[in-house]
């Protein structure tokens, strides 16, 4: 078996009512999924090991983008009204080469994602696209852990109620 398995259930967070944001989709899909695994394959087989190890280099690729963004933020906000647009345009630049150089440095189980920008040079809009997809998840984990147990049912049935579904 491959992660692809966990395909149905993602697909069906990711359809969950329309009033749901993308995070929250990718979230309840993703949480879905493993919980899928976990039933039908068991808590150690390889296909839950698998889906487990891809999640794990989603997030860190994520934290990764959003730290980069970060840093960029903090870049602009260093910005003098004296500096000249080359300055500029030259600083960004090398912070956005620093930021692919650094990729080389995380710890991945899929190869890939260290040529994720051989073909592209990240812009602000990628970074921007980013925030706004991947911003929340760190929310709905803990939301829940927390307020719902771990329980995704009842995570799900809240967000039905307070979308109106």
């Amino acid at each position: 078996m491959n992660v692809a398995d966990a395909g149905l259930p993602n697909l069906l967070g990711t359809d969950f009512p329309q009033a749901f944001n993308r995070q929250q989709a990718s979230f309840i899909g993703n949480t879905g999924a493993k919980l899928f695994l976990e039933q039908k394959y068991g808590d150690v087989s390889s296909e839950l090991e698998d889906f487990k190890k891809k999640l794990e280099d989603q997030k860190k690729f994520s934290r990764y983008v959003l730290e980069g963004a970060d840093q960029l933020d903090s870049l602009y906000t260093s910005f003098t009204g004296d500096m000249t647009l080359e300055d500029k345009i030259y600083k960004k630049r090398i912070r956005i080469e620093q930021f692919m150089k650094d990729i080389q440095g995380l710890s991945f189980h899929d190869p890939e994602y260290y040529h994720y920008f051989d073909d592209f040079t990240p812009d602000n809009t990628f970074f921007m696209s980013f925030l706004r997809y991947r911003g929340g998840q760190a929310h709905f984990e803990n939301t829940l852990k927390v307020k719902h147990h771990g329980d995704l049912r009842e995570y799900i049935k809240a967000l039905k109620e307070e979308y109106g579904r």
